[in-house]
């Protein structure tokens, strides 16, 4: 089955409807897609938006698109993934995202890590790697003033 993430996710977002649902309506498949998933949504914004909308109840639309053993299925199959570990469905989905995103090029996913780490409250992780990131900087970083604004540049 060729799965179409990036279509369903612009449609979802379009539409206004509940991003929960990329991860809600196949909740066995989330984990071993979430590579593809990511490669398929490729922008850090869109990352960002499924990340911040996370909720750890699955969405009561489900009932709209799958049938009743199909929604029971979900929740059996995300009670096992999460009380098994002691973990929140957001928190499984952060972590899950944070190795792929990672995996796949932290580099251009940190901003997409910093947000899954901050959705599961994990600040001191982010704190780090701002510091870290800061340390790592060129020494041509420093703030730049513009000549107009900067009072040493005027002359007298």
């Amino acid at each position: 089955m060729n799965s179409e993430y990036r279509k369903a996710f612009e449609l979802l977002r379009q539409q206004k409807i509940d991003l929960n649902l990329i991860f809600d309506i196949n909740v066995e498949a989330f984990p071993q897609k979430c590579e593809e998933i990511i490669q398929q949504i490729e922008k850090v914004d869109y990352l960002n938006l499924f990340l911040t909308n996370l909720k750890d109840d699955l969405n009561e639309d489900l009932e709209y698109v799958l049938t009743q053993d199909e929604i029971r299925h979900n929740k059996e199959t995300l009670a096992k993934l999460t009380m098994n570990s002691g973990i929140t469905k957001t928190k499984l989905i952060c972590d899950l995202m944070i190795k792929n995103l990672s995996k796949i090029d932290r580099e251009k996913y940190i901003l997409s890590i910093m947000t899954a780490h901050i959705k599961i409250n994990e600040l001191e992780i982010v704190l780090n790697q701002i510091i870290q990131m800061k340390s790592e900087g060129d020494d041509d970083t420093e703030v730049k003033i513009p000549p107009h604004l900067n009072p040493e540049s005027k002359q007298s």
